[in-house]
């Protein structure tokens, strides 16, 4: 599977869920918002939107202080960028087979080489 890449702007809630279920940014755009996908100019996500994309009920973020708090299974992280700390924005990423999939980057990384600071994974009640 290759990693699906940030293509318009604010996509990485899009790419995340790409990434997680292995499907194109289309089929993925499609699951958060259907076909009211084609108008829009931003894609910014919210946890609900894409908890319901990837059939979550009840979502959760769970706080967690390493990657390897996160359960080994496929799972969407919330992290924040060092050019946004201090703000109120986010990213979502993808952990998955012990690498980070970030949609900015070319690669999966391992979390030692990992710039970002991991916040939270997205979970079920």
């Amino acid at each position: 599977m290759r990693m699906i890449k940030n293509t318009k702007l604010h996509d990485c809630g899009v790419c995340a869920v790409a990434n997680l279920l292995d499907i194109s940014w289309r089929a993925a755009a499609h699951r958060i918002w259907g076909n009211a996908h084609y108008n829009r100019l931003r894609f910014n996500t919210r946890t609900k939107q894409v908890a319901t994309a990837i059939d979550i009920t009840k979502p959760k973020l769970i706080r967690v202080k390493s990657w390897h708090d996160i359960p080994p299974e496929r799972a969407i992280v919330k992290v924040i960028p060092p050019e946004c700390e201090g703000g109120y924005d986010w990213h979502w990423v993808v952990w998955r087979d012990g690498k980070v999939w970030d949609s900015c980057l070319t690669r999966a990384s391992k979390p030692e080489h990992y710039e970002c600071r991991l916040v939270s994974y997205l979970g079920g009640a």
